[in-house]
């Protein structure tokens, strides 16, 4: 039986873990709390401690990088992170499956691709630039085996504030009231579906070809917010709608607030069209993005179960 240690237990973690656990493999899901799933076992880890690691790695196939620290933290966290992993999985042998995002190309004005080139000038998106790099140049000197899918702005079974498209999007819309959004929501987007994120990783893991470069993860919708929200309020019978956050009300937010004013810096993102073409990825690995009626049906479905349980526990 094949194992897995995945890192992190948030959405894309445990997408990861219920995608594995489907095929009947022998999965281990490690946080610095030792956070619970059911099927999994669960275990304290540290992802700065390559020797905090190094144990629950013993006889693993694949680590699957799926933690998140805070933005403020990144630059800090994120290389120490780095240095952990590529120690650990030096001394053990597993292969490295990164989640990444599109944060490292930086502003586009074409579809981006997995050859784009990394541009970008702002510091997550740099962050993210060097982990890839060091990660490629660690696989391309044999020292490990390791790939990158890289997600757009995703959606679905999770309860996460944080996402655009996540809770603060949906439990607004399904109440009649107000979403309120970074950037334009009357523009374009690439929307990532978690079950089609977690199951490009979880195919790239094992696929002969994915090693030492990246992919791009298929995307379901390519909807503005305005759009979606409308699609949402069909589905659901709801009255809500989404409205644009004025920027003097984001530049106040991002005075007082690290989090506000780290996402400040990525509005651009939503300020124009921001497509993907994962159409390598499609073709290579063999993965399809779920069709967009589904994917919302499926959403609104748990954001509609969660908000039952949220009142009857009131």
């Amino acid at each position: 039986m094949t194992r897995s240690l995945i890192l992190g237990a948030g959405p894309i973690g445990t997408h990861v873990a219920d995608a594995l656990l489907r095929d009947g493999e022998d999965v281990t899901l490690a946080t610095r709390s030792g956070t619970t799933h059911p099927g999994i076992t669960a275990v304290k880890a540290d992802a700065l401690d390559a020797a905090s690691l190094i144990p629950h790695l013993d006889g693993a196939q694949t680590l699957y990088v799926c933690t998140n620290p805070p933005y403020p933290e990144w630059a800090t966290i994120w290389p120490a992170i780095t240095d952990a992993i590529l120690e650990a999985t030096r001394t053990t042998g597993a292969d490295i499956v990164m989640t990444g995002n599109l944060y490292g190309y930086g502003p586009m004005t074409a579809r981006m691709t997995e050859d784009a080139p990394l541009a970008s000038t702002e510091m997550k998106g740099r962050v993210r630039a060097e982990m890839w790099h060091r990660l490629k140049e660690a696989n391309d000197r044999g020292d490990v085996r390791a790939t990158e899918v890289r997600g757009s702005d995703y959606f679905g079974a999770a309860p996460t504030a944080s996402a655009h498209i996540g809770a603060r999007f949906f439990d607004p819309l399904l109440a009649g009231k107000t979403a309120w959004q970074v950037g334009r929501t009357r523009q374009p987007h690439s929307w990532t579906y978690l079950p089609d994120f977690a199951e490009t990783l979880v195919t790239a893991a094992r696929s002969d070809v994915a090693w030492g470069r990246p992919w791009l993860a298929p995307n379901s919708s390519e909807l503005p917010r305005t759009e979606l929200a409308a699609r949402i309020n069909a589905i659901a019978g709801s009255t809500g709608r989404t409205r644009d956050i004025p920027p003097i009300g984001l530049a106040l937010a991002a005075a007082t607030n690290p989090f506000m004013r780290e996402l400040r810096k990525m509005a651009y993102q939503f300020n124009e069209p921001f497509l993907v073409d994962s159409t390598v990825t499609e073709r290579t690995l063999g993965v399809a993005a779920t069709p967009e009626k589904e994917a919302l049906e499926a959403s609104v479905a748990f954001a509609q179960q969660r908000a039952r349980e949220t009142a009857a526990a009131a």
